[in-house]
């Protein structure tokens, strides 16, 4: 099956004379009677889906309908915590933030390679180390699972954890496909559990500072976001639609987040465009333009590519509402036009990674917390499998 799907991506089988006629979802029953009392009977028949159904008539993004409630926490003590998967992320940001953090005791790392695994956990102070992830769901004194695998074993990863009543922060994206998605639903839906995605920005200082001064202004807003996310080759395995998932999937979730939270609506409308790849300069679909209509008029453009220059800083938000206007540059520095303070410059860099697990230790002791909701983590990513699947149909 693989080889044959590999063959149909290069185009070297053509299956366009097996189809003998195409039918919208929507009359599937025309087709099913063709096949069944058609004079002369096709050879094969195809059900079109139109991708941006994913988004309802209006655009308006297709949330679940039942509102999740999820378990009350209130871990006395220190949090104690498992780790899973230790990559460049856990052990560059995560680890370091949380070793210095009162609130968490690091109980187990677990990882593939058991070597690099001991010494990452001799690194931190974990108590343990395991490459069974299994092991960790068993552990009674696990309060939360932390979750930074590879993308593709995140869906997996998050079914088990709430099963085994285990709280679950899980970097982004919160899986790969939207069936699973639907089914982290059911699972969180059943179990109660918290899971919290890793969609830290909402917590950066200067996006904090920027919604504090959104909501004192009249809407619509318009928001463009400018990200110089660098060429990754096709070979890497962000590329890897079965492993990474792409870079749509895998890191455009974020903006979509924020977007969420700065807005406060709903999508009523979106629009993709995209330079088309010629395997040189262009090698994935990761140089995208994604225009979204909001419920309450506001407008946000995301231009996410990966033809910059390394040199320029990576994110960059312009925003515009009411007679003013305000920058900010990756995080570091914003500028203020229309409000009494005009510009904030940090010491250094903040995307409110410490800040996020400021709220989560908050959250699971019980404690008031500005945590981002299950249900809008299941807005972004309906959002993003939304947007893959039109950049797949102007890609065609």
């Amino acid at each position: 099956m693989q080889a044959f799907l590999d063959l149909l991506k290069e185009k070297k089988v053509d299956v366009n004379p097996l189809v003998s006629s195409v039918f919208p979802i929507e009359e599937a029953e025309k087709a099913y009677d063709l096949l069944i009392r058609g004079k002369k009977k096709p050879l094969g028949v195809l059900l079109k889906y139109d991708a941006s159904k994913h988004f309802s008539k209006t655009g308006k993004v297709v949330l679940p309908e039942m509102v999740i409630e999820i378990s009350p926490r209130a871990v006395k003590g220190k949090i104690n915590v498992a780790v899973i998967g230790a990559g460049g992320f856990a052990k560059g940001v995560l680890l370091p933030l949380m070793s210095k953090f009162p609130d968490y005791n690091l109980r187990t790392i677990v990882s593939a390679t058991g070597i690099k695994t001991k010494q990452t956990a001799l690194k931190y102070g974990a108590e343990y180390c395991t490459t069974d992830y299994q092991e960790v769901l068993e552990d009674e004194n696990v309060d939360l699972v932390i979750i930074t695998t590879r993308h593709n074993l995140h869906y997996l990863m998050i079914v088990d954890a709430a099963k085994a009543g285990k709280a679950i922060y899980v970097e982004k994206p919160m899986c790969l496909r939207e069936e699973e998605l639907d089914k982290i639903v059911k699972a969180i839906s059943e179990t109660k559990v918290p899971l919290v995605v890793g969609f830290n920005r909402r917590y950066a200082p200067l996006i904090l500072k920027a919604k504090e001064l959104l909501m004192r202004k009249h809407r619509p807003y318009l928001i463009n976001y400018r990200v110089n996310a660098g060429f990754i080759p096709k070979t890497r395995w962000v590329q890897n639609p079965e492993v990474g998932g792409g870079r749509i999937i895998g890191e455009c979730c974020h903006f979509f987040d924020l977007f969420n939270y700065l807005i406060m609506s709903d999508v009523e409308h979106v629009t993709v465009e995209a330079v088309p790849v010629n395997n040189s300069t262009v090698v994935a679909n990761d140089n995208v333009a994604v225009t979204m209509r909001w419920k309450d008029g506001s407008v946000s453009v995301l231009t996410y590519t990966a033809l910059g220059h390394v040199g320029l800083p990576k994110e960059r938000m312009e925003v515009f509402a009411d007679g003013s206007s305000m920058v900010m540059d990756d995080f570091k520095e914003m500028w203020l036009y229309g409000f009494e303070e005009r510009h904030i410059r940090l010491k250094k860099q903040d995307k409110g990674h410490y800040q996020e697990l400021v709220e989560l230790a908050r959250f699971l002791k019980g404690e008031k917390s500005n945590i981002i909701s299950f249900q809008e983590c299941v807005k972004a990513m309906k959002i993003t499998f939304g947007v893959q699947k039109l950049l797949r149909e102007i890609s065609r």
